[in-house]
């Protein structure tokens, strides 16, 4: 039976000091990227906030989970009203969906932020390479 140990995590303390401008620039930048090439945003954003402007890794997962949020429900919105909307499929995944984000919120209290950029980085890793996979094979 797989069991977690239960931790307590630090919390950020205090305001986190980051660079404005840099900021806004990296949320055009990454938002124009992604608009064009069709990619999640977040895919762009995480790497940015965590490297480019230094924010903490939880930090990072939370606020990178309402930018996504936000333009979801923009997307949705374009798409309802395009009538691109397979509502039976959109259901059986929120109902995937919700349980599996909860598990995910439970077990991301309690993992270090060490091996939280380490999964990270091989989900990054993994979607580099199933893109060079179907680039290389003209399957895009």
């Amino acid at each position: 039976m797989l069991t977690f140990r239960k931790r307590t995590v630090p919390e950020t303390v205090g305001a986190i000091a980051f660079n404005v401008p840099a900021a806004v620039v990296a949320g055009i930048s990454v938002g124009l990227s992604a608009g064009l090439i069709g990619v999640g945003g977040a895919f762009f954003l995480i790497p940015v906030m965590l490297y480019g402007l230094r924010i903490p890794v939880r930090v990072t997962v939370g606020t990178s989970l309402a930018v996504v949020a936000a333009s979801a429900a923009a997307g949705l919105l374009g798409k309802v009203a395009t009538d691109q909307v397979d509502w039976v499929l959109a259901l059986a995944l929120v109902i995937g969906a919700l349980p599996g984000a909860r598990a995910g919120s439970y077990v991301s209290r309690r993992t270090s932020t060490h091996r939280l950029v380490a999964v990270l980085g091989v989900a990054v890793a993994l979607v580099a390479v199933r893109v060079w996979l179907d680039v290389l094979t003209g399957t895009v």
